[in-house]
């Protein structure tokens, strides 16, 4: 998961701080199997001067099974 988002977001600005994570995961991938991770911002809020953001990540595979969902939270350097 967390190679997937670094690759989709490789322009991070430098302070980012990864806050947490929930994840649930689903039947595991046959080994060899290609999947696909999707993500989204799910949440964006400014508190006490600071930028919060929450990323749904979403990791299927054939048949659109999902082996892996979960939210990141962040707190994102300006």
């Amino acid at each position: 998961m967390m190679r997937g988002y670094t690759r989709v977001c490789d322009n991070r600005p430098p302070g980012n701080v990864h806050v947490g994570q929930q994840l649930t995961f689903g039947p595991n991938p046959l080994i060899g199997a290609t999947l696909t991770l999707s993500l989204a911002c799910a949440t964006k809020e400014l508190r006490n001067g600071r930028r919060w953001l929450g990323f749904d990540v979403t990791m299927t595979g054939r048949a659109n099974v999902a082996h892996l969902a979960g939210r990141m939270r962040l707190l994102w350097a300006a």
